[in-house]
């Protein structure tokens, strides 16, 4: 972790890629190991670190408004799954299987949380 206003810096002493920080600050998700591995949260002041899921995920983990829930790309299905951060239960979504990339939207007016994703990219072919 940088602090950008001092300079300092420290080591959580953990291993991960893709870190996204929760809305509160509080918590970092992180893909552990390398580029694919197990999700796995740790605090911000590097206690309590844990591991969310066996499977492994994708980079492009994000949290939910509330920081409730985690959703992420499974490298086996290909599919979005969403986890409660509490507990550690997933849900896969369906026809999640062409999407990547995924982010949680505050819809403003309602308050209500929606999920969106950007297509996962595809191999075209084009004949002249």
């Amino acid at each position: 972790m940088l602090t950008i206003s001092t300079g300092a810096s420290a080591s959580l002493g953990v291993s991960g890629w893709a870190p996204s920080w929760s809305p509160t600050s509080n918590s970092i998700a992180y893909i552990s190991g390398g580029l694919y591995g197990p999700l796995a949260i740790i605090n911000s002041d590097g206690t309590g670190n844990r591991a969310l899921s066996t499977g492994v995920y994708l980079n492009g983990i994000d949290w939910s408004p509330d920081g409730k829930y985690l959703i992420a790309r499974s490298s086996a299905t290909g599919y979005l799954d969403v986890f409660d951060v509490a507990s550690g239960t997933s849900l896969q979504l369906p026809y999640s299987g062409s999407l990547a990339g995924p982010t949680w939207l505050q819809t403003v007016a309602t308050g209500v949380a929606s999920r969106v994703a950007t297509p996962a990219p595809q191999s075209r072919s084009r004949s002249r």
